[in-house]
């Protein structure tokens, strides 16, 4: 009992797990969102899916807990305000996703069609000094 409450600047009570939880969210972000150098196509193509399966791991639980229990309005602001940031960090993923797909299409085509050449040269080769 002899523990005070914590406040934030506007004097509000703070929430320190949902803080936490905050923290370590926008820290996720920031970190995946430095350049991957060195790093394959496939590799950011998975890291991406990854991170898009778990914001909306972290949406759908954070939409169940809004449908299932009544909060505080400054409680429920904060939770739809989060809810609106993973939205937007979705969005901005599923576009570089799409991104690499495309980038990783290019990277097939070319392969393929390098193979195209080195087989068509294979067979020249073959016709004019086959025996």
């Amino acid at each position: 009992m002899g523990e005070r409450e914590k406040v934030d600047q506007l004097g509000q009570p703070v929430n320190i797990k949902s803080k936490l939880i905050e923290n370590l969210i926008f820290n996720m972000v920031e970190i995946k969102e430095l350049p991957q150098e060195g790093a394959s196509v496939m590799n950011q193509i998975e890291d991406t899916s990854h991170e898009i399966k778990e914001c909306y791991e972290r949406l759908d639980a954070i939409e169940t807990r809004l449908r299932r229990r009544r909060y505080p309005s400054t409680e429920r602001k904060r939770l739809e305000q989060e809810v609106k940031d993973i939205k937007t960090h979705l969005s901005r993923h599923e576009k570089d996703l799409r991104y690499l797909r495309g980038e990783n299409r290019v990277a097939m085509v070319l392969s393929v069609l390098l193979l195209a050449v080195g087989i068509m040269i294979y067979f020249a080769y073959t016709m004019v000094f086959g025996s």
